[in-house]
């Protein structure tokens, strides 16, 4: 295996360990949205910033695999 396929291998399994606090962010978050009382619009608002910031935390640890990839190699 080449270092590059290294670096690329290593993205991945990062990404999908990485993923795992965002999506369980996420779906507490939903949980929690789904129990709210509806006249609490302040609470309200602040989960629905929590699971945008989750959910593009994520996309962002998606993109890994991808720039480790396009990432330049230095020589020794």
């Amino acid at each position: 295996m080449s270092t590059r396929d290294e670096l690329i291998s290593f993205a991945r399994q990062s990404a999908h360990d990485l993923n795992n606090t965002p999506a369980a962010l996420s779906m507490a978050v939903e949980l929690a949205i789904d129990v709210l009382p509806d006249d609490n619009e302040d609470l309200s608002s602040l989960m629905e910033r929590v699971l945008k910031c989750s959910t593009k935390l994520s996309a962002e640890v998606d993109t890994l695999p991808a720039n480790a990839e396009a990432r330049p190699l230095l020589e020794d």
